[in-house]
């Protein structure tokens, strides 16, 4: 049998951690501690903090310190949840919300008013929460009264609904479908009389929409005795009732639709099964109502007479509903109060069972419970006292349980919970104390779960709360003091015994060398078992070694699993550091002899720094997604801008500089969490970027980064949809827009200047193609009936909206599409005039300077067009097939004399060009073609005949073209793909060569094992890969084989973080990767190069980057260059460097290791100036600086010695610890 265990001891030691409100919120615990506060400013206040918890130790976690609170409203208020979300109120009147993790967890609002009277939680109607909120104004509250607030648990989204002016309090409340209701009270009328006005109110959540239904007369009655109020709001059935003058009313939200239903005293109404039921008052008997005069009937006049058979109207709270039966105590004056059923009829209500006979002979019946159909609850049969009892609806079958206690004195049963069918309350056998027991509902099966207070004292235990099958409570053992414990009710799917030990328990910094734990078990090995784990050590989890997740699988079948410590290198001295794993023991047997173990990670005192991937912020915190997979990041000048879904506002605008702090939310377009999902269009326009959005209709918009500067350019009508095409020309966006109707679909070019007013369409055609800016102009091509599809031009003017030409004569078009250059202010095109088919066109933008270039196929055959235009050293290269050599390279000068075949690489008249993509590197045209039809080749050209030449056949089956080669160069070296295979060339037969095969076990050539996003970084080249054991992951290339490696394996294990959307700004590359944990984020890493000076005396430059200098010994000249630069020294023996270039901040020297190397166990100051290791004089002349180091600093007998000088920087600039990382 489970046992209970402690969670977590949060307040280590005897002492209590003061846990209240154990709360399940759709399958999360949460819960409360509070704690004192010092200082004499907060003897009115106490500190409070909420945690949750999944039943494990490392699963326990603080969310938030939301201390101070006033102490007399300590209590938390409102608590309620909504799709995962938990709201509560604090200190009276703050509103909170939290989603499970510390990010999530945060104030909504702070209502301003009396912390005496603090909100009031009315209604959850469908995750909208609503309030009465008092607002108090004058230092003595001389006017004070309630406003309707709501939320939609976002700060945006909670408000105030109406202000309520003279009314004094906000009471009774409830809802139908989507519409609130409640009772307001009328201070006006308070104040003059002794009867105040109360006013039934209905609210759909609008100013417009909260409004009066009916007004009532409140407050004393003519005689001054009998206190008239409206009150018990219940919805039944689309029907609210309530009880006015203790009298009963319904309403349908209509002041004529507000009528009484029956002119009778009534209290405490309650919906059971769409039924309506109440205690008439006077003669306390059931009642129930369907809405009608005619059908609000007695149930059963159960005692006859005015005392009623219902002590109280609130014994109705207690009637619980079994299978349409309802079961209550009550008293007929014959037995006593005893258990009643009720099917609704008077014939069908009848006394149960006389638990304990006679008139006098009360059973003090409480706690019901149905449990799977079976009434539980408390009961006194006069000889056993109070003990558990259950009952089927007969009299034979409404038995006691089990006499726990035994004799007349009771054991005391509390905090009855049904878990799953099972019984667990509370109880007291005069043996334990009281303590936690289960009943199935047999004697044999009512049993003590655990002593967790050993010995008669009792452990007290509270708030008995199932989360999925785990009940948690609140105990004291008598040595941790009152914590959070558990009972894991949950059956385990095995029942091995389990243990862990260290099969390797030596790990290291240098190599990477890992040590290994092994989890094993033995007995049934038939199901797969999953173990749980804590961490803990000197060494911290994900950051000195590989994440451990805290839990692992054995595989069915199988006896053991490894789990690998790998630890990770940094330029830290850190010394040996330990990790301990230990068993979590709740769900199988462990080894006490074997559930913890321990491993070593020796620190390598000569690594450096290996620029590492990191999580910009985890913006949808937790494993949620903020990032869209389709959409872009888009870099302007130098701010990133995204898409992104932080779980609050929906999908919005955002933006970053590569830090946690500087990755915000730009602007909340849509209020609430629906969002505005802007698409962003890649397209930097003078620092400003433009994005669409869709609610019924898209709507341009534009954004300078500021909240400010992010406004609503156009509302486009609701027909059309997207932007395509855009183009910036001289500061002026253009783009297309289609638009959709029953009979037509057409394409409209637009232009802005980024305002209203100079958003202007310009052109609507039912085709549109191709779009690009010559100067001033703006060429595309646009269909009508008359003319076909033709070349045009705009000035960005409706009137200067023109056809540039007629190529083909009449309504025939010239098939001009998207293949469109610009050289030399000159557009080139292809366009077929009806007479020599489809060739190479050019344009200045006049009708006479629209000419037919050359004939290259003569006749008006249809031929293949040119294709693949490239502006190649100010000269245009193509592909075309002049029907005598096929489709080869051709160049052109813009004259029909200078439009020439470049080589005929494949002579005769097949192909030598087939689907290529010519791509520019340092000057040399490199493509791929065919000399014959079964050959691949590499090919380069100088725009000669003589220098285009074969660079390389490549092997057979590869298979390069235009779709997925990714051709891409880097400084100066040709890079190009294979599926999986990285290959570069410079240019020769020599150094053209497979880089790396990155999957060589694999022949799959579709998306997922490609090789793909390939971007020069910098000089170095990175892209995502998939190599078959770590899924896709981000790779680097410096161009050779061992300089290919995985950057970082982000996403643990075969799955892969799927990294997209690599973009290089600032130094900084950026994507977007899911690493398990957080889901689809924003990461980023820091291109900076390290450079190490090693034992040489050769000058070291830096790049035009952020460097990380390690100059090594031996003297010698370090100039770092533009960027942020790290100059690091280690040891005492890199004396007598002399560094040309330090700007002052930007550039820094780091001396943590060599100040590490001067103090035993390392130094842990924060200003090595004061405590005496460094200082700082002036140089050889008055512009010049030389850092100096003692040793021993402040503490020892040893002198300054000259360590580094530095050039143009004065030591008065330099006398900052900002210049230095200590």
């Amino acid at each position: 049998m489970a046992k209970p265990y402690l969670v977590n001891d949060i307040t280590p030691g005897s002492d209590d951690s003061n846990i209240s409100y154990l709360t399940n919120a759709n399958g999360t615990l949460y819960f409360f501690t509070y704690f004192n506060l010092e200082g004499d400013e907060y003897l009115d206040y106490v500190g409070i903090r909420l945690w949750t918890s999944d039943g494990t130790k490392p699963g326990t976690k603080e969310l938030k310190d939301i201390s101070p609170v006033f102490v007399f409203n300590r209590e938390p208020q409102g608590l309620t949840n909504f799709n995962g979300i938990f709201y509560f109120l604090t200190d009276g009147y703050k509103l909170w919300r939290s989603n499970g993790t510390p990010e999530g967890t945060f104030s909504l609002v702070n209502f301003t008013g009396d912390r005496f009277t603090p909100p009031r939680l009315l209604a959850n109607i469908n995750g909208t929460l609503y309030f009465s909120v008092l607002k108090t104004t004058g230092d003595y509250y001389e006017e004070y009264h309630y406003d309707l607030w709501k939320s939609d648990g976002t700060t945006a989204g909670t408000f105030r609904v109406k202000e309520l002016d003279n009314f004094v309090r906000i009471d009774s409340s409830t809802n139908v479908g989507s519409i609130l209701y409640f009772t307001i009270y009328d201070q006006s009328y308070y104040q003059f009389n002794n009867t105040e006005q109360i006013t039934l109110w209905r609210s759909d959540g609008t100013e417009e929409g909260t409004i009066p239904v009916k007004e009532f007369r409140g407050g004393y009655d003519d005689n001054g005795i009998n206190y008239v109020d409206l009150r018990n709001l219940t919805t039944v059935n689309n029907i609210f009732y309530f009880t006015y003058a203790d009298e009963l009313w319904k309403s349908d939200g209509t002041e004529v639709g507000t009528v009484k239903v029956k002119d009778i005293a009534t209290s405490y109404l309650r919906n059971i099964n769409g039924t309506l039921y109440f205690v008439a008052e006077g003669d306390y008997e059931l009642w129930k109502s369907d809405g009608t005069q005619e059908g609000t009937v007695l149930v059963k006049d159960i005692k006859p007479g005015t005392s009623g058979s219902f002590y109280s109207g609130s014994s109705l709270l207690s009637i619980t509903n079994i299978d349409d039966i309802l079961y209550f105590y009550a008293d007929d004056g014959t037995y006593g109060r005893e258990l009643w059923k009720s099917d609704g009829t008077e014939e069908g209500t009848v006394l149960v069972k006389d638990i304990k006979p006679g008139k006098s002979g009360s059973s003090q019946i409480s706690s019901l419970t149905n449990v799977d159909g079976i009434l539980y609850f408390i009961a006194d049969d006069g000889i056993h006292g109070e003990e558990l009892w259950k009952s089927d609806g007969t009299t034979a079958g409404t038995v006691l349980v089990k006499d726990i206690k035994r004799g007349s004195g009771g054991s005391q049963i509390s905090s009855i919970t049904n878990v799953d069918g099972i019984l667990y309350f509370v109880a007291n056998d005069g043996i334990y104390g009281k303590e936690l027991w289960k009943s199935d509902g047999t004697a044999q099966g009512t049993v003590l779960v655990g002593d967790i207070k050993p010995g008669a004292g009792s452990s007290n235990i509270f708030q008995l709360t199932n989360v999925d099958g785990i009940l948690y409570f609140t105990a004291n053992d008598g040595i941790n003091g009152y914590e959070l414990w558990a009972l894991n009710t949950n059956t385990p799917v095995v029942s091995p015994i389990v243990s862990i030990t260290a099969i390797d328990a030596n790990a290291a910094e240098a190599g990477n060398d890992p040590a290994v734990f092994r989890i094993s078990r033995i007995g049934n090995l038939s199901a797969a078992l999953t173990v749980i784990y804590s961490v803990d050590g000197t060494a911290i989890n994900g950051n000195d070694y590989n994440k451990l997740s805290e839990t692992v699988t054995i595989a069915a079948g199988e006896s053991f699993v490894d789990i690998t410590i790998t630890p990770f290198s940094d330029t830290f001295p850190e010394g040996s550091e330990t990790v301990n794993l230990t068993l979590f023991d709740q769900y199988y047997a462990v080894d006490p002899s074997a559930n913890t173990a321990s491993a070593i990670i020796t620190d390598d005192t000569s690594a450096v720094v290996l620029t590492q991937p990191y999580l910009v912020k985890d913006i949808y915190p937790g494993a949620a997604s903020s990032y869209s997979s389709y959409s872009y990041l888009t870099k302007v000048n130098d701010i990133l801008y995204f898409s992104a879904n932080d779980g609050i506002h929906g999908t919005e605008l955002w933006k970053s500089d590569g830090t946690k702090e500087g990755t915000v939310l730009i602007k909340d377009i849509k209020r609430g969490s629906g969002g505005s999902n802007p698409n962003i269009i890649q397209i930097n326009v003078d620092g400003i970027v433009y994005f669409t959005t869709y609610d019924s209709n898209f709507k341009l918009w534009k954004s300078d980064s500021t909240e400010e500067g992010t406004v609503l350019v156009k509302d486009f009508p609701k027909s059309s949809s997207g932007v395509y095409s855009p183009i910036n020309v001289n500061g002026i966006l253009y783009f297309y827009t289609s638009e959709y109707s029953s009979s037509s679909s057409d394409y409209n070019l637009w232009k802005t200047d980024g305002t209203s007013v100079g958003t202007v369409k310009l052109k609507t055609s039912s085709e549109s193609f191709g779009i690009i800016g010559v100067n001033d102009t703006t060429y595309f091509t646009s269909y009508d009936e008359t003319y076909g599809r033709e070349l045009w031009k705009t000035d960005g003017t409706i009137a200067g909206t023109v056809r540039v030409k007629d190529i083909n004569q009449g309504s025939d078009s010239s098939r001009i599409f998207i293949n469109l250059l610009s050289i030399n202010n000159i557009l080139y095109f292809s366009a077929d005039d009806g007479v020599h088919g489809e060739e190479l066109w050019k344009s200045d933008g006049t009708e006479e300077g629209t000419v037919l270039v050359k004939d290259i196929n003569p006749g008006s055959a249809v031929s293949p067009a040119p294709s693949n235009l490239i502006n190649f050293n100010g000269t245009l290269y193509f592909s075309a097939d002049d029907g005598i050599h096929g489709n080869e390279l051709w160049k052109s000068d813009g004259t029909e004399e200078g439009t020439v075949l470049v080589k005929d690489i494949n002579p005769g008249k097949t192909s030598g060009i087939n689907y290529s993509i010519f791509t520019d590197v340092n000057g040399i045209l490199y493509f791929f073609a065919n000399y014959d039809i079964d050959s691949n080749e590499l090919w380069k050209s100088d725009g000669t005949e003589e220098g285009t030449v074969l660079v390389k056949e490549l092997p057979p089956g590869s298979s390069f073209n235009l779709n997925d080669s990714n051709p891409t160069g880097v400084n100066g070296i040709f890079y190009f793909t294979d599926g999986d295979t990285l290959w570069k060339s410079d240019g020769t037969e020599g150094g053209t060569f497979i880089v790396k095969d990155i999957n060589p076990e694999s022949s799959r050539t579709d998306y997922d094992y490609k090789i793909n996003d390939l971007v020069d970084v910098n000089g170095t080249l990175y892209f995502s890969a998939e190599d078959g054991i770590h899924g896709r992951e981000l790779w680097k290339s410096d161009g050779t084989t061992e300089g290919t490696v995985l950057v970082k394996d982000l996403n643990l294990g075969a799955t892969g973080s799927n990294p997209r959307n690599l973009t290089y700004l600032n130094d900084t590359l950026y994507f977007t990767a899911d690493d398990g944990i957080h889901g689809n984020e924003l990461w980023a890493i820091k291109i900076s190069d390290v450079i190490n000076g090693d034992g040489s005396r050769d000058p070291l430059t830096g790049t035009e980057g952020s460097d990380r200098i390690v100059g090594g010994t031996g003297s010698k000249t370090i100039t770092g260059g533009a960027g942020n630069d790290e100059f690091v020294y280690t040891s005492l023996r890199e004396v007598g460097h002399r560094i040309a270039d330090f700007t002052v901040g930007s550039d820094k020297i780091v001396l943590t290791q060599l100040l590490d190397s001067l103090v035993t166990g390392g130094y842990n100051g924060s200003n090595a100036f004061a405590d005496g290791y460094v200082r700082v004089l002036q140089g050889s002349n008055t512009n010049s600086t030389v850092v100096e180091i003692d040793r021993d600093g402040i503490i020892g007998s040893a002198v300054f010695r000259l360590f580094i000088q530095l050039d143009n920087v004065t030591p008065q600039a330099m006398n900052d610890i900002s210049n230095f990382v200590f």
